[in-house]
């Protein structure tokens, strides 16, 4: 605030500039299924779900290994991360399928897949910012 020095104190001028929205990260998370199974990502009220990445198909032998037929862990669809992307990016809760079907094909004939997926939850913080010039 500028302030003119006489027998009263007056307000010569004031300039506010406000600042309302923040994004925020709530935390990182990283849900996986095996295949036929159905991943459910959810995220607090007030936050939306923002996928980082998504892997269809088999990386690991250690990941959904019970009963598994792992000829390969080098094989992963890539489409996947899109997929999962365009289904549930912006929504507080999505269920994605792991299958050849919802992940756009088979990335990895006669391999049993898993889905793994790392997103966000991101929310919006309104705060009153005030700056006086």
């Amino acid at each position: 605030m500028n302030f003119i020095l006489t027998p009263c104190i007056c307000v010569s001028h004031v300039t506010v500039t406000v600042t309302w929205l923040d994004l925020f990260v709530l935390d990182m998370n990283t849900e996986t299924v095996c295949e036929g199974k159905t991943l459910d990502l959810r995220c607090k009220k007030g936050m939306t779900i923002d996928i980082e990445s998504a892997i269809y198909g088999r990386l690991s032998s250690e990941t959904c290994k019970a009963g598994s037929n792992i000829k390969t862990t080098n094989c992963a669809s890539r489409k996947s991360t899109d997929k999962v992307k365009q289904k549930c990016n912006g929504q507080r809760n999505c269920n994605v399928r792991a299958s050849n079907w919802e992940m756009g094909g088979d990335p990895c004939y006669g391999v049993t897949k898993y889905l793994s997926v790392r997103y966000e939850c991101v929310g919006k913080s309104y705060g009153l910012v005030l700056k006086y010039l």
